[in-house]
């Protein structure tokens, strides 16, 4: 079930609102991070196979779960070039998912928490 910000009570807006803030902080301190900072290109790669990758999953067997093929691809992002790639790459990788919805399941409040769980 998906909601708009309005239906939530003014403590979960405060606190939806938080998490949004504080997620974009962490990709604005990331981005911001390479800039001064910069790493090989080689990144670049990783971004390009998570963006491939972002719509297929496997199943987790005698779980109810589902892992995005585009995992590995961050963990590779992590080890090879630290948490600032990794966190953009996770946030590219958020939006491929949220951008796949379907129209019902599909909110703008959504697509702007989800990078928050970097």
């Amino acid at each position: 079930m998906t909601q708009s910000i309005r239906e939530l009570s003014l403590r979960a807006r405060v606190y939806v609102m938080a998490v949004i803030a504080v997620g974009i902080l962490t990709i604005a301190l990331a981005a911001n991070s390479l800039l001064h900072q910069p790493v090989r290109s080689d990144w670049l790669i990783l971004a390009g196979l998570t963006f491939l990758t972002g719509s297929f999953s496997i199943k987790v067997p005698s779980v109810s779960a589902r892992i995005s093929v585009s995992e590995a691809f961050v963990f590779a992002a992590v080890l090879l070039f630290g948490p600032n790639v990794a966190t953009l790459i996770v946030a590219l990788d958020t939006f491929i998912l949220t951008s796949w919805l379907r129209s019902p399941n599909r909110s703008t409040l959504r697509a702007w928490r989800c990078p928050s769980s970097c």
